[in-house]
């Protein structure tokens, strides 16, 4: 390796400007970075010091103390895993199935049968108000919900009084095996138990539990492992590519406790590759 150390950092769904097959995803005009300095005024001083701000427009500013630049996508589709996967070279133009009108009868049919369980949902949600909705009807049904992010995934949500957290991963992964058909093609499928009582649901997020293909091919991670590097992964990351490349992974129950996880790695003394996802900044 020319460096001994590099330092990845993902800022999910935090982009500078519509995707060439931005069309084909509703997503034209899309630019968060842009929309959210529009309304507010940034202060992230050590940020616009290495040209981040500058992406935006990609001004040329002789200022800045880092490299900046724009990249476009290859791959196919706008998931996560696509996503990850084109920084870590691997090619992949199949994409992964979106379900945001809701799933198929058949997939449903298929999970109430591998789980005996009623579902209820089946619609799209990007935040902690589908357990508002349905918490208590889940409780009373015994049911699962099931709802998508608006990513290739399926995310199954149950109160851990009323489906065990283990029994719950048991579902996701009998779900995870059928729902790898290729007429489905579901990136992830990911547990979501809940706790608290009606009006008053919250996520256990330190519980929360995804499970993902496994990658098409090798990647720039396996082959940084082979060679005796460290890969250090934080947050999602091991999560997203099934543990495949990673020889050590730190969960993180939210964006702070990554960023300070990150912080802790920093200080460490290892040669390699050290990656974080920090999630949600479409939603939150």
């Amino acid at each position: 390796m020319r460096f001994k150390r590099i330092f990845l950092m993902v800022l999910d769904s935090l982009g500078v400007g519509e995707a060439i097959d931005a069309i084909n995803y509703g997503d034209t005009g899309a630019n968060t970075l842009g929309h959210i300095k529009e309304k507010y005024d940034l202060f992230i001083p050590n940020l616009a010091k290495i040209g981040f701000l500058d992406t935006i427009n990609m001004n040329d500013n002789p200022k800045v103390e880092a490299y900046y630049t724009i990249a476009k996508p290859n791959n196919a589709g706008k998931d996560s895993l696509n996503g990850h996967y084109e920084m870590m070279g691997i090619e992949n133009h199949i994409p992964f199935k979106t379900f945001n009108q809701g799933f198929t009868f058949d997939i449903l049919s298929g999970i109430e049968e591998v789980t005996s369980r009623r579902v209820i949902g089946n619609k799209c949600c990007q935040d902690a108000s589908i357990i508002q909705e349905l918490g208590e009807r889940q409780q009373n049904y015994g049911a699962l919900i099931i709802y998508t992010s608006a990513d290739s995934d399926l995310q199954v949500a149950a109160h851990e009084d009323c489906i065990p957290i283990s029994t719950l991963y048991e579902y996701c992964e009998r779900i995870r095996a059928l729902t790898l058909r290729d007429e489905w093609r579901v990136g992830r499928v990911i547990a979501r138990p809940f706790t608290g009582t009606p009006g008053h649901y919250r996520f256990i997020h330190s519980a929360r539990r995804d499970y993902s293909v496994k990658p098409p091919e090798k990647s720039v991670l396996d082959s940084l492992v082979e060679a005796k590097y460290n890969v250090i992964g934080i947050g999602k990351i091991n999560d997203i590519f099934d543990g495949q490349g990673i020889n050590k992974q730190m969960k993180a129950n939210n964006n702070m406790e990554a960023i300070n996880k990150f912080t802790d790695i920093i200080d460490k003394n290892f040669t390699g590759l050290c990656m974080v996802n920090l999630a949600d900044f479409d939603s939150m």
